[in-house]
């Protein structure tokens, strides 16, 4: 036989072999091997693995395939921690002679993984190892068992999913991973690739390190490159490169550049869409990591944003760019941050710590503290603030002045803002997690003197504003508090006390004038008037919240308005719609007094002049309802003449209903020949709902050159 016919026999003998060992392998489910596999993984891990279906085929190559394979959660076979589809295994013949054993390709299909921490720190990657019986702790006499090395080659993972829940620290998320691609791990320059998918995001990562099995290099050179895109257009660029020093975790060494990029920080909510991240564009970070242990520390670092809008957690601040900078890990670090509150432009630069006290704080900030000193400025003027920023204790000295402020819509805007004083804590990670009034005022220990040029709030202005403030052990006493604004000299006390389970507070005002606005906030009705009012009183409450405050209110409170304006539709509803009104009524003066207590006013003056119209009373207002319960009894002049009627207001502030009193004949009162408001009730309503301070007098009755009636038109709008 001829040697060509014989060489084709013998392939297609091996061509039959290996098909029908092929055949025969993949229908034979290697219950034997499953077995072994799964005491061996539950016996390094101390966790239970399973595994659906597990075929082992020899021909042409040696490999294995396990179909539905799961690693339990720590403590628990209902949650998975590993999951997959698919392992395949293919092992290399050779290696075995050498006592190595080498998988030369590792292909996972559908992989799943979770990683979880619970609330105490109990996290599901640590394992724990079963305890080796005696006979197995029982070493192996000589020339008896030998040591093999195992090593993957090759890893393929395609179509997995990484998610992590993190309930210490309130995180989760998910990467969904396209492929995941580790090359040549048996030798000395190991390489993988990677690429995630998610909504209209891509991250691609591509690396190459120093051998990792069967024993790791000693310097390890790392070289990682990622690239981030949304909609297939360029989005970041990050980089890591360097070596590490392998070994026990003390004789561990860094030398590791970085650097990244990010045009737009919203691009990364492809990725994370609950993220909620605002606006910001331009970031930039680069640096190098170094030292030794198993602490890297940051040798030098530079970062920078441009624009930053913030307006979405707090209105109207955007910030226009932030930078930090540290040449060397003992260098102070240098802050410079820009932006608008309020339209205001403010900088903030100076120094904060050095990196390696940021790294130490970032690793255990409630054992760690750093040097700041920081300038805020506003134009040529500016704050400065000095001291040591902690994990626990802070100490901050302040001094200095802005030369504009705006704190907020709706709220009040400082001129020529001076300050001067100490605060410290002992409680700063407590502050920065819950910074609420009355946590603030429970952790904070402070003394200062703050004073304004000029203060402006609701079209009001007030002038040479000055406060001594003090808060310590939980009590917080503003006094005294001075201003001069609308010709009088005022002046206040504020007091607010967290000792207690329910934070107190005490408002003294002799007098303060306000915008009438505001107040009527502060008391939850609606009122009927503009103007400023003129308060004076003293009123203590207990409570977290403004329903609680209005609700145990105690006290006595004097409000009173001169030359201010009535609303048209109230005044025709006084006069039970006899008179209509087009416009807004001019009042000469308003005044009431009240007494504060389980949540309702009970108001014992309440008194308003106009040219045609006055009126007085008594009655009731509910502080957290706004019902009323009022008696009043207005007067219209009418030429010489007036008409008396009583009236009972119900309903609430934001919707009064006007009736007659049931006790009245539903008529008016007329008396003949009274004078046109000669009587003077002004100063008697005024001194009593200012409890006899003085204050500013309204403007003396206008003497007009019409007649009577006309005049009285006139006044009631309804002719100019």
């Amino acid at each position: 036989m001829r040697l060509k016919t014989k060489l084709g026999l013998l392939a297609g003998a091996a061509i039959v072999l290996a098909g029908g060992g092929c055949v025969i392998s993949a229908t034979q489910d290697a219950g034997w091997l499953r077995t072994r596999i799964v005491s061996a993984v539950e016996k390094k891990t101390g966790r239970h693995l399973t595994i659906d279906q597990l075929h082992v085929w020899l021909l042409p190559f040696p490999w294995v395939e396990a179909q539905g394979v799961h690693l339990s959660d720590p403590g628990s076979d209902a949650h998975d921690m590993f999951s997959a589809a698919s392992v395949r295994v293919r092992l290399s013949v050779l290696p075995l002679f050498q006592h190595r054993v080498v998988f030369s390709n590792v292909s996972i299909s559908q992989p799943q993984i979770m990683l979880h921490r619970d609330e105490d720190g109990q996290s599901n990657w640590h394992f724990n190892p079963q305890q080796n019986t005696p006979e197995e702790a029982t070493p192996a006499a000589s020339g008896g068992r030998v040591n093999w090395d195992i090593v993957v080659a090759n890893l393929e993972l395609t179509q997995g999913d990484l998610q992590w829940q993190d309930e210490l620290k309130h995180r989760s998320g998910e990467l969904p991973v396209e492929k995941f691609e580790a090359g040549a791990l048996d030798t000395d320059a190991p390489s993988f690739h990677l690429d995630a998918l998610k909504n209209k995001g891509k991250l691609s990562v591509d690396g190459q390190t120093g051998r990792l099995f069967p024993h790791p290099a000693t310097q390890m050179p790392v070289q990682i490159k990622a690239a981030f895109s949304v909609d297939g257009q360029p989005a970041g660029l990050a980089h890591i490169d360097g070596t590490l020093t392998t070994g026990e975790p003390e004789q561990r060494e860094y030398a590791l550049r970085f650097g990244g990029s990010l045009g737009q920080l919203q691009a990364v909510q492809a990725f994370f869409p609950r993220a909620g991240l605002p606006h910001a564009e331009n970031i930039s970070v680069n640096g190098m990591i170094g030292g030794k242990a198993d602490i890297p520390q940051l040798q030098n670092f530079h970062i920078h944003t441009g624009t930053f809008d913030l307006r979405p957690y707090k209105k109207d601040v955007v910030l226009e760019h932030l930078t930090l900078d540290a040449a060397q890990s003992d260098s102070p670090v240098a802050l410079d941050l820009a932006g608008t509150v309020e339209g205001t432009s403010l900088e903030l630069k100076g120094t904060v710590g050095t990196a390696e006290q940021i790294m130490t704080w970032l690793h255990a900030p409630a054992e760690s503290s750093m040097p700041v000193s920081l300038t805020l400025t506003d134009s040529d003027a500016g704050v400065h603030f000095t001291g040591e920023l902690g994990g626990q204790h802070s100490a901050f000295d302040i001094q200095g002045q802005l030369k504009h402020l705006a704190t907020g819509p709706s709220q009040p805007v400082f001129d020529g803002l001076s300050v001067k004083g100490h605060v410290e804590t002992d409680e700063t990670l407590e502050l920065t997690k819950v910074h609420s009034f009355a946590n603030i005022v429970r952790n904070l220990t402070a003394q200062l003197d703050v004073s304004a040029a000029r203060v402006a709030w609701a079209g009001q202005s007030w002038e040479a504003l000055s406060a001594h403030v003090v808060n310590n052990n939980g009590h917080l006493v503003a006094d005294p508090i001075q201003a001069r604004g609308s010709g009088v000299q005022q002046s206040a006390r504020f007091v607010y006390d967290v000792t207690q389970e329910i934070p107190a507070a005490e408002l003294s005002a002799h007098p303060v004038v306000l915008p009438l606005q505001v107040v009527d906030a502060w008391m939850g009705v609606q009122s009927w008037l503009k103007g400023e009012a003129f308060v004076v009183g003293t009123v203590s409450a207990r409570g977290r919240d403004m329903s609680a405050l209005r609700q145990t209110a105690a006290g006595h409170v004097g409000i009173s308005v001169v030359d201010g304006k009535v609303g048209s539709k109230i005044l025709s509803s006084l006069t039970m719609n006899k008179i209509p009104m087009k416009q807004e009524v001019s009042v000469r003066c308003f005044g009431t007094h009240m007494q504060l207590a389980d949540g309702v006013a009970t108001i014992d003056l309440l008194g308003l002049q106009s040219r045609f119209l006055s009126l007085h009373g008594h009655g009731t207002v509910n502080l957290n309802t706004t019902d009323l319960d009022l008696h009043l009894a207005p007067t219209l002049m009418l030429a010489g003449n007036s008409a008396e009627s009583d009236v009972l207001v119900s309903g609430s502030s934001y919707n009064p209903v006007i009736k007659m009193e049931p006790n009245s004949s539903g008529r008016y009162g007329l008396t003949i020949g009274k004078n046109d408001g000669e009587d003077d009730s002004c100063p008697a309503l005024l001194s009593s709902a200012r409890e006899g301070e003085a204050g500013p007098e309204p403007a003396p009755p206008a003497k007009e050159k019409g007649g009577k009636v006309m005049n009285m038109l006139r006044g009631l709008g309804l002719f100019h």
